[in-house]
């Protein structure tokens, strides 16, 4: 069976190709007034599992995404919030009248369909450049959204300042009208957060993991049962460089049944590479130690034999490395680059001398 790059499967279409019948994170959605939280690690295929949610038939009515990661204040979350609606809940059309309001405050406002005016009246706002939406907003207009389920996507993100108590806000709609379900995505790394003494889901819901079948078993099966022509010891060869991750496994898999397993690993880590400097910088700008802390991760040297840090302040950097998916856990105390890909890469790279 050979696939071309582009018929990878991406999106919810991976989770249909990973899983003949329904994955075990969602054999049973949340009901009306329930909660689930979703969590995987980078290329555990976490992003993929909320898109086969959102393009699920939901009972209790649409489904609606909202998805914090392009904002970063509160009156944009809102609006993020009230053109999903729009577009998920209502129509596309709506969704494209709002865009109008929003590039163009001050000019006429156009036509909106009846039939939701309490609705449309919170949306109208979009046309005041002076709205700010004060808190509690978002609870408003969430309020409008017929029943059915909310999709949450890097849910951990609300947890920062800039977007007030937005969770707590999702939570009491959800609990107190019984009206909506609510799916979480997060980072594993950084879920705690949403569910921490203090934080507005403790206790609120289900938690589960997506991506945590990755063993060798879990992926000779796979290729048996989509007749996938690689050799068991290239399976095995390919696994070793992708901690068993559906994304990055996947991928190198259907690329090494027509060009070979070490061609397809080379092509992919090559194409990695690319990203360094970037990472990097992004790495740097998370903290001051993240560019040495990804070198050393890399190469499987300890993160914590650093003279110029303290074992304080390695801990506060991982942390803030995994919270925004650039290292992940390998044990206990070992840690690892979250892109193995990335990871192999990052070898091209030498070893500030002051950190060997």
């Amino acid at each position: 069976m050979n696939v071309a790059a582009s018929e990878i499967p991406s999106g919810a279409g991976l989770v249909r190709y990973l899983y003949a019948d329904a994955p075990p994170w969602a054999r049973t959605l949340p009901a009306p007034g329930e909660t689930l939280i979703l969590h995987g690690d980078p290329g555990s295929g976490i992003d993929e599992a909320l898109e086969w949610i959102a393009e699920t038939t939901h009972p209790a009515g649409p489904v609606v995404t909202l998805d914090p990661r392009l904002v970063g204040d509160y009156p944009s979350l809102v609006r993020e919030l009230v053109s999903s609606i729009a577009a998920d809940a209502f129509d596309e059309d709506l969704s494209a009248r709002l865009a109008v309001i929003s590039e163009s405050p001050s000019g006429p406002l156009p036509e909106l369909p009846a039939g939701r005016p309490d609705f449309l009246q919170v949306a109208a706002k979009l046309a005041d450049p002076l709205n700010e939406y004060s808190q509690g907003a978002l609870a408003e207009v969430l309020r409008y959204l017929p029943s059915g389920l909310l999709v949450v996507r890097d849910a951990h993100l609300l947890t920062g300042r800039w977007a007030h108590e937005a969770l707590w806000e999702l939570r009491g709609v959800v609990q107190n009208t019984q009206r909506h379900a609510l799916v979480l995505g997060s980072l594993t790394e950084a879920h705690h957060v949403l569910v921490a003494p203090s934080a507005a889901f403790l206790g609120a819901g289900r938690i589960d993991p997506v991506g945590t079948d990755r063993g060798p078993n879990t992926w000779e099966r796979l290729v048996d049962m989509h007749q996938i022509a690689v050799t068991r010891e290239d399976l095995h060869f390919l696994l070793s460089h992708t901690h068993g991750l559906a994304i990055p496994t996947l991928s190198l898999l259907l690329h090494a049944e027509a060009i070979g397993a070490s061609t397809a690993l080379e092509k992919h880590v090559q194409r990695a590479s690319e990203q360094i400097p970037a990472v990097l910088e992004t790495a740097r700008i998370i903290s001051r130690y993240g560019p040495s802390l990804l070198l050393r991760l890399a190469r499987g040297l300890p993160p914590y034999a650093r003279p110029s840090a303290t074992a304080r302040d390695t801990n506060r950097a991982l942390r803030q490395l995994a919270y925004h998916g650039l290292v992940a856990r390998a044990g206990t105390r070992a840690w690892r680059v979250a892109d193995p890909l990335l990871s192999d890469a990052l070898l091209s790279r030498p070893l500030p001398s002051q950190l060997s």
